[in-house]
């Protein structure tokens, strides 16, 4: 087996050679992947719902609640139409309910006691459906990106 030769000038080897490794510990130290990003500073809602309206009543961080009805949920961007979705400006814990503004109201669990609410605790995306509120994982490279893909890329 012949092992190639060194590249000399000119040589198409050259150009396509991969560049040196780091040797020092201070270009080691260069040559690491960046720190993750730091924790989300919002907590988005994501709902479904086929109401034609939908608002959060909603409390954060412990605050006071909105007025009810509470904060419209703006339309449903593209993908299935009924995807609904609400940033809220905190990312620490986040107690909701919602409803159509017309009477009908979403709780985790209708036939429990009046104060049973949806909550959510350190930011990020969250889906409210069929009585349950769950964190979302974001693809990376959506991470940051308000009402990616209408948001119909959450099933």
């Amino acid at each position: 087996m012949r092992w190639p030769q060194p590249a000399k000038p000119g040589n198409a080897l050259q150009k396509h050679s991969p560049p040196p490794l780091p040797h020092t510990e201070r270009e080691l130290a260069s040559a690491r992947p960046p720190p993750p990003p730091p924790p989300p500073s919002t907590t988005t809602i994501l709902y479904r719902t086929g109401w034609p309206a939908a608002f959060a009543h909603l409390s954060a961080d412990g605050g006071p609640w909105t007025a009810a009805p509470g904060v419209a949920l703006p339309p449903p961007g593209p993908g299935d139409g009924r995807w609904r979705a609400l940033v809220v400006p905190t990312a620490g814990k986040v107690e909701l309910v919602l409803t159509d503004g017309a009477g009908a109201w979403d709780t985790p669990d209708p036939a429990a006691p009046k104060g049973v609410n949806y909550t959510t605790r350190g930011g990020g995306v969250w889906t409210v459906r069929r009585g349950v509120a769950a964190r979302v994982a974001v693809p990376a490279e959506r991470a940051g990106e308000p009402g990616a893909g209408g948001w119909g890329w959450v099933q």
